[in-house]
Formats: C-alpha cells, structure tokens, sequence
C-alpha cells in the first residue's frame, strides 16, 4: 500500500463542490494555515510534507455516509 500524502498518492479532500478551502494545524502550533484545492490540482503543504487533491462525490454519496452514520450513532443508543 502506498504511503498516503505523497505525490503518487495524495491525501484526498472530498468535496460536491469543485473546490474547497481547506485548513490544516499541526498539534503543537495553533496556527491553521489555509488555502482553496481545486479539481485536477494538487496542492503542497511544506509543514507537513503532504500533498492533497480535492476528490468531487456526488451529493448522493454524501447522503448515504450521513444516513449510516446516524444509523450508527443513534441506533447504538
């Protein structure tokens, strides 16, 4: 399995949209630093040494990991 974060296999940012901001932080530094992924683009974080790439679902997807989440939580109760 590759290494998730690397150029071959970044990490993916899901999004319906064709963009999407996204904030990253590291646990000892408050800072958040910012910046808009785009589809078919990379983007690089020196800080990290990761690289991501926005990967678009459908809102159809979205609805169904939401419903089996709430599934999940509430039906454990």
């Amino acid at each position: 399995m590759l290494q998730e974060g690397t150029r071959e296999n970044p990490i993916p940012i899901l999004s319906v949209e064709d963009n999407r901001i996204v904030g990253i932080s590291l646990p000892d530094d408050a800072t958040i630093r910012w910046f808009t992924l785009r589809a078919g683009e990379m983007a690089y974080d020196g800080n990290t040494n990761n690289f991501f790439a926005l990967k678009q679902v459908t809102q159809g997807e979205v609805d169904e990991w939401v419903a089996k989440a709430e599934k999940t939580v509430i039906g454990s109760k």
